[in-house]
Protein backbone atom coordinates (compact mmCIF):
# COMPACT_ATOMS: atom_id res chain seq x y z
CA UNK A 1 0.00 0.00 0.00
CA UNK A 2 1.23 3.56 -0.91
CA UNK A 3 0.32 6.43 1.02
CA UNK A 4 0.81 10.15 -0.17
CA UNK A 5 2.51 11.46 3.77
CA UNK A 6 2.96 14.95 4.48
CA UNK A 7 4.87 16.61 7.58
CA UNK A 8 4.96 20.12 9.02
CA UNK A 9 6.96 20.80 11.34
CA UNK A 10 8.02 23.95 13.40
CA UNK A 11 11.76 24.99 12.43
CA UNK A 12 13.16 27.08 15.64
CA UNK A 13 10.36 27.36 16.60
CA UNK A 14 9.80 30.15 13.95
CA UNK A 15 9.28 29.25 10.69
CA UNK A 16 7.23 26.38 9.37
CA UNK A 17 8.31 24.07 7.04
CA UNK A 18 7.10 20.52 5.10
CA UNK A 19 8.55 17.69 3.91
CA UNK A 20 6.24 15.56 1.15
CA UNK A 21 7.21 11.87 -0.01
CA UNK A 22 6.14 8.43 0.16
CA UNK A 23 4.91 6.21 3.03
CA UNK A 24 6.03 2.61 2.31
CA UNK A 25 6.12 -0.77 4.49
CA UNK A 26 10.53 -0.72 4.84
CA UNK A 27 10.67 3.13 5.34
CA UNK A 28 9.65 6.77 4.32
CA UNK A 29 11.01 7.80 1.24
CA UNK A 30 10.91 11.95 1.72
CA UNK A 31 11.50 14.70 -0.77
CA UNK A 32 13.98 17.60 0.95
CA UNK A 33 11.87 19.88 3.38
CA UNK A 34 10.41 23.46 1.59
CA UNK A 35 9.95 26.36 3.71
CA UNK A 36 5.92 26.89 3.84
CA UNK A 37 5.08 30.27 1.71
CA UNK A 38 2.51 33.23 3.33
CA UNK A 39 2.22 36.22 1.84
CA UNK A 40 5.86 36.11 -0.21
CA UNK A 41 7.65 35.14 1.85
CA UNK A 42 8.82 32.47 4.77
CA UNK A 43 5.67 31.46 7.29
CA UNK A 44 6.69 32.59 10.70
CA UNK A 45 5.13 31.44 14.03
CA UNK A 46 5.87 32.18 17.90
CA UNK A 47 8.55 30.57 19.37
CA UNK A 48 7.92 27.16 20.65
CA UNK A 49 4.88 27.21 18.84
CA UNK A 50 3.06 23.64 17.69
CA UNK A 51 1.49 23.31 14.20
CA UNK A 52 -0.77 20.61 12.94
CA UNK A 53 -2.41 20.25 9.74
CA UNK A 54 -5.93 19.56 9.39
CA UNK A 55 -8.96 20.69 6.78
CA UNK A 56 -10.58 23.16 9.00
CA UNK A 57 -13.09 24.43 6.97
CA UNK A 58 -13.91 20.91 4.98
CA UNK A 59 -12.39 22.28 1.42
CA UNK A 60 -10.38 19.56 0.47
CA UNK A 61 -7.28 21.02 1.27
CA UNK A 62 -5.19 20.82 4.96
CA UNK A 63 -5.63 24.40 7.09
CA UNK A 64 -2.62 24.59 9.77
CA UNK A 65 -3.38 25.05 13.25
CA UNK A 66 -0.44 26.75 15.31
CA UNK A 67 -0.81 26.44 18.46
CA UNK A 68 1.37 28.88 20.64
CA UNK A 69 3.39 28.92 24.05
CA UNK A 70 3.03 32.07 24.76
CA UNK A 71 -0.47 32.91 26.04
CA UNK A 72 -1.96 29.77 24.52
CA UNK A 73 -3.63 30.91 21.57
CA UNK A 74 -4.51 29.31 18.23
CA UNK A 75 -3.92 30.29 15.27
CA UNK A 76 -5.49 29.41 11.81
CA UNK A 77 -4.22 29.90 8.51
CA UNK A 78 -6.17 29.01 5.67
CA UNK A 79 -5.03 26.85 3.38
CA UNK A 80 -6.00 28.39 -0.50
CA UNK A 81 -3.73 26.26 -2.51
CA UNK A 82 -3.56 22.32 -2.50
CA UNK A 83 -1.87 19.80 -0.06
CA UNK A 84 1.47 19.68 -2.00
CA UNK A 85 1.29 23.43 -3.05
CA UNK A 86 -0.63 25.01 -0.13
CA UNK A 87 -0.98 28.87 -0.63
CA UNK A 88 -1.15 31.06 2.45
CA UNK A 89 -2.02 34.78 3.02
CA UNK A 90 -2.90 36.03 6.40
CA UNK A 91 -4.49 34.38 9.67
CA UNK A 92 -6.96 34.44 12.27
CA UNK A 93 -7.37 33.26 16.00
CA UNK A 94 -9.39 30.39 16.56
CA UNK A 95 -12.53 31.65 18.48
CA UNK A 96 -15.58 30.69 20.10
CA UNK A 97 -18.74 33.20 20.56
CA UNK A 98 -16.43 36.04 19.76
CA UNK A 99 -13.24 35.63 21.76
CA UNK A 100 -10.18 33.46 20.88
CA UNK A 101 -9.40 30.35 22.37
CA UNK A 102 -6.42 29.62 24.48
CA UNK A 103 -5.05 26.43 25.78
CA UNK A 104 -2.97 26.33 28.73
CA UNK A 105 0.59 27.24 28.81
CA UNK A 106 3.99 27.64 30.29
Amino acid sequence: MITKLIVMLAVAGVTVFMAAGILRADAPDLEAPVFIQEGGGDLKVDYCSVPCAVDWNNDGAKDLLVGQFSYGYIKLFLNRGTDLNPLFNGWSYVESNGSPITASYG
